[in-house]
């Protein structure tokens, strides 16, 4: 099992995250800005068939890919300094959905996915604000919250206004998750939340929170469990 993760994971998340498996600390120089440089999500779209990379990740990570046996393909667009080129790979993908800006969506992420049910926002970072564990929605993003529940999915709105990314006044909720089966994990503590969203967490039926620390959220660009 790889976890792949932002290389700026507070240190006592990364040790509980490692009894999990292999963890590879994600950082790149001089493709995208700072606080995302480091962020999986900006990189990699990870479907239930499929990782989806960047042709301009760089190659340290594509050869622990390939050393791993991960199955792969490359998109057509690079990674870049400004939206929307930092965000092209940021959909959420699921067995049923393609969340996402459509019009900025990487076309490889559309063409692998063509019998999904398309859900287009317009928030093209979709993958940082929403997570899904056992058919039920989190999301940091009240236009997403909308859209899923205009589409009949189960989805809860958790505030991010507590969420912690470098330079910005707030991160997002999917950006501090993983998902691993039905284990929900979080970079942080969700005791920071609102008390009610907090309740509606722990609510979900089947699944199993794992808080990686007791410190506050931390925006990592998501946790990706890659076998």
């Amino acid at each position: 099992m790889l976890i792949l993760v932002d290389k700026k994971i507070p240190e006592k998340a990364l040790r509980k995250l490692s009894a999990y498996g292999e963890v590879i600390l994600f950082e790149t120089n001089g493709i995208t800005y700072d606080a995302v440089s480091g962020h999986p999500d900006i990189f990699f779209c990870q479907t239930p068939d499929i990782l989806i990379v960047a042709p301009n990740t760089p190659g340290k990570y594509i050869d622990i890919l390939i050393k791993n046996s991960i199955e792969f393909t490359f998109g057509n667009s690079t990674v870049g300094h400004k939206y929307p080129e930092t965000a092209r790979y940021n959909a959420l993908v699921t067995d049923s959905i393609i969340l996402h800006c459509i019009s900025i969506t990487e076309i490889n992420i559309i063409n692998l996915n063509v019998n999904k049910q398309v859900i287009n926002v317009n928030q093209g970072y979709s993958r940082c604000n929403c997570i899904v564990v056992n058919n039920q929605y989190l999301t940091s993003d009240m236009s997403i919250f909308k859209a899923l529940s205009v589409s009949g999915c189960k989805v809860t709105y958790v505030n991010p206004s507590e969420i912690y990314l470098k330079d910005f006044k707030n991160g997002f909720f999917g950006g501090c998750c993983g998902v691993l089966n039905n284990k929900l994990f979080v970079c942080g503590s969700i005791d920071y939340l609102n008390p009610e969203e907090v309740t509606s967490i722990y609510n979900i039926n089947g699944i199993e929170i794992i808080q990686l620390c007791d410190e506050g959220l931390f925006d990592v660009g998501g946790i990706l469990f890659l076998q």
